[in-house]
Formats: structure tokens, sequence, C-alpha cells
């Protein structure tokens, strides 16, 4: 089993950089810079859900909308907010030049990846904060659409006396 994960707004809350891009001109250079987007902080419910995929054992795939040149500073902040190592192999970006919408980018990404499989039937579980990635990738698997699923996947139990 796949864990396909976004990262803006499905792990990483930008609130705190979202005044550069609030009034115009916007300014997408600091709201995308290195220093800015390592300062994210992690969408409430997060750690428990991650913490409890990687107890079962499930493999992680990262399909993001963000450019391939935050590579170094999106890997740095998995390691360090949520301790997510991955192969190169499972980290997919929005290449440089791809104007495609971001749902169809990431289809695309995608479907290259899972042509790639050795296993073909491997299953999927997609969760992406964009409903338009979510329907464009709901053939291939299912799909939760971040935040909201935080709390509802491996839900928090009380014990009672």
């Amino acid at each position: 089993m796949f864990v396909v994960l976004d990262v803006d707004n499905t792990l990483a809350d930008l609130s705190h950089r979202a005044h550069f891009i609030q009034d115009n001109p916007k300014n997408w250079e600091a709201y995308w810079s290195p220093d800015n987007v390592i300062k994210d902080a992690i969408v409430p419910g997060v750690e428990r859900v991650i913490a409890r995929f990687q107890e079962l054992k499930y493999d992680f795939l990262i399909l993001t909308g963000r450019p391939e040149t935050l590579r170094d500073a999106t890997m740095r902040w998995l390691l360090d907010k949520l301790n997510l190592i991955l192969p190169d192999a499972y980290f997919l970006m929005r290449p440089t030049g791809n104007l495609l919408t971001t749902a169809e980018g990431k289809r695309e990404q995608f479907l290259n990846f899972k042509q790639g499989l050795e296993n073909q039937r491997d299953s999927f579980l997609f969760i992406d904060a964009d409903i338009d990635t979510c329907t464009m990738l709901t053939p291939f698997g299912i799909t939760f659409q971040a935040p909201k699923c935080w709390p509802l996947i491996f839900p928090e139990t009380s014990t009672s006396p």
C-alpha cells in the first residue's frame, strides 16, 4: 500500500507566508523562498496519522505541485518535522517548465511513477488538499481531502474507566 501525500495545506501549514501573496503585486519569490518554506508548521493531526502509517509499514510517495527548485528544502522539512526520509523516486515535484494545472501535472507524474513499479497491482491511498486533484486521482485509488481528513483517519481513541 502506498500513501500518496501532497505537501502544501495537506502536511504543511502555509499560513505564515500567506501575506506574501495576499496583495498585489504578489511576491511569489518570497512566498516560495526555501528560507520561508522550511518554516512551515505541521497541519494539526498529521503527525499522529503519519506515525500510524509508518507503524503499518506503508510506503510513502510525495506528490506535490511544488516546483523542483524546492526539493532540498521540502525534503529537509519532511525529515525535520515528520521524520520522513524518502528515496528520490518516491518524491515527485513539478518539473521546471511544466505548465499543466496542478491536478493534471500530479496525474501525469503519478502515472509515470506507477508505470515504473514492478507490481502494477499496488494499491494507493491519496491525501491532497486540492479537490480537483482528489477528483483526478480517484480512478487510481482511495482519495481523502486534507486537512479535514486527518481527524477521520485512525481517530484517536479514548479509554473509559
